[in-house]
């Protein structure tokens, strides 16, 4: 459930906010998938919290595993993604 939260949360913020700044619809999606796997300060902030005993190993379990999915998940939600554009794009001219 985390991370379906997670990656959803992602997918949604970098769609929304290229939406605001012009990006059409496949545009946006794409982008939310590509910003999806950007798990570096995840990562980095997952350390440090655990470290500091703030997270607990059942947390880190969760995210580090959100962060695996994504990488794994959004290579093929971006080929759907482009494949998607690319179908409506002559459509759109």
């Amino acid at each position: 459930m985390v991370t379906l939260l997670a990656l959803s949360g992602k997918l949604i913020g970098g769609f929304i906010g290229s939406k605001a700044i012009g990006f059409n619809f496949c545009e946006s999606l794409a982008f939310g998938i590509v910003v999806m796997p950007r798990a570096g300060i995840e990562l980095v902030m997952l350390t440090i919290g655990t470290g500091a005993g703030i997270i607990d190993q059942e947390t880190f379990s969760a995210m580090v595993f959100m962060v695996i999915v994504s990488i794994l998940v959004s290579p093929s939600l971006l080929k759907f993604a482009i494949k998607t554009e690319r179908k409506t794009e002559p459509a759109m001219k």
